[in-house]
C-alpha cells in the first residue's frame, strides 16, 4: 500500500484500511490491518480477524491483480519493441 506523506504510520500501528476491490462495486472492505514494514513509501500491512475464506480470496485477488499488471508490462514492452 503505498502510503501519501501525510499519512505518518509507523511500524506497529494501527489503521482502518478501506479496499476498493471492484471498480463497478463503489464500497470498500473496511478491516483493520497493522502496519509491519514500510521501505520506500510503502506500507506492508497485516490484516487482523480475518475469515480464512476472506483471506483466501483477498490471497487469489492480490495475485491476478499481480499477474494482470505484469502481462500489460510484457504487452507494453512488445509493442514498444515492434513484436506482433
Amino acid at each position: 500500500m503505498h502510503l501519501p506523506d501525510a499519512l505518518r504510520l509507523a511500524v506497529g500501528d494501527w489503521a482502518m484500511v478501506d479496499l476498493y476491490l471492484i471498480a463497478t462495486i463503489p464500497r470498500p472492505l473496511k478491516s483493520l490491518a497493522k502496519v509491519v514494514a514500510i521501505e520506500e513509501g510503502k506500507g506492508v500491512l497485516s490484516f487482523a480477524d480475518l475469515s480464512d475464506g476472506v483471506q483466501s480470496m483477498l490471497g487469489r485477488l492480490v495475485f491476478r491483480h499481480h499477474r494482470r499488471e505484469i502481462a500489460l508490462r510484457r504487452a507494453a514492452k512488445d509493442v514498444g519493441d515492434g513484436k506482433p
